[in-house]
């Protein structure tokens, strides 16, 4: 067998390797990225990205990004190479829309999309 024959026999491996995983993965996802931020973060992991990038970008700690990181590592949906994290899989390949996150007033995160306004206790009675 020639490395074009390995190479296409591989690379079918990998696609079925996919399609029965996918049911997992997005078990993982809505187990372990219950978050707006955790599923930014997850998205951002590249193998390149370090946790203070991300933390920047996202309006939490390093700390927090590095235990996210390190957690999902644990259950197998990241790999570590050097130092760094990286996911197994994007949310999109799942059909999962990766939220669009903006910092706001510091460091408070928020979604772009508006959301409903909070009623005080005060002006409910």
């Amino acid at each position: 067998m020639n490395d074009d024959a390995q190479t296409e026999l591989l690379r079918e491996a990998v696609r079925w390797l996919r399609f029965q995983s996918i049911d997992k993965a997005k078990a993982a996802v809505a187990q372990f990225l219950d978050t707006d931020e955790k599923k930014v973060a997850f998205e951002m992991a590249n193998g390149a990205t370090t946790a203070t990038a991300a933390a920047a970008k996202i309006g939490v700690t390093s700390m927090t990004i590095g235990n996210w990181w390190g957690a999902w590592f644990s259950v197998g949906i990241m790999a570590e190479r050097d130092g760094f994290y990286k996911k197994l899989f994007s949310l999109s390949d799942l059909g999962i829309a990766v939220p669009s996150m903006a910092k706001r007033n510091g460091t408070q995160l928020r979604r772009q999309s508006p959301r409903p306004a909070l009623v005080s206790k005060k002006e409910v009675e």
